[in-house]
């Protein structure tokens, strides 16, 4: 999924389109799993990892992180101000007709190829304002891939198909 993104517009504005990444290192489960372990690597310490917080997604959910610049149109301005009802986001289904369009959005994706990473050659990263996020995944992936490596252990697959 590394550099793959959504494509997001308000039903209010749909000529409004915006590209968003997922950076999974971002969940704050995930990001906690990964600090713990590269400071046990850093101080010498064996490391483990629940790698069950890696492979248990719900597909029901994406997690995007947006930054707003405060403009009056802006999509991520907009998002940033919705507010949901949380009796309705408890239910397990919702019906078009309980939603307001002043707060529904179309989203579309995962898209795009990704950042097709092969395991050898020549690899050149460049990036501005939130799509550095995509690269945070990358280098996550190489956090956990070169501690197991070093540790002689195989990385598991709940952790490798989710990079």
């Amino acid at each position: 999924m590394i550099g793959r993104h959504f494509l997001v517009y308000s039903v209010q504005n749909p000529r409004v389109k915006r590209h968003y990444t997922i950076c999974s290192s971002m969940q704050p489960a995930i990001l906690a799993e990964l600090m713990s372990m590269a400071n046990s690597v850093l101080q010498g310490h064996s490391f483990m990892v629940n790698d069950s917080i890696f492979g248990n997604r719900d597909q029901s959910q994406i997690s995007l992180t947006l930054k707003t610049y405060q403009t009056k149109s802006g999509l991520a301005t907009k998002i940033h101000s919705t507010s949901f009802d949380e009796e309705l986001a408890r239910k397990n289904q919702v019906h078009v007709d309980e939603l307001s369009t002043e707060n529904a959005y179309y989203i579309k994706g995962p898209m795009g190829k990704g950042l097709q990473i092969r395991s050898s050659g020549i690899h050149v990263a460049f990036c501005a304002g939130t799509g550095a996020l995509v690269f945070l995944d990358l280098v996550s992936h190489l956090l956990l891939k070169n501690c197991y490596e070093h540790e002689g252990k195989k990385l598991p697959n709940a952790i490798s198909n989710m990079y």
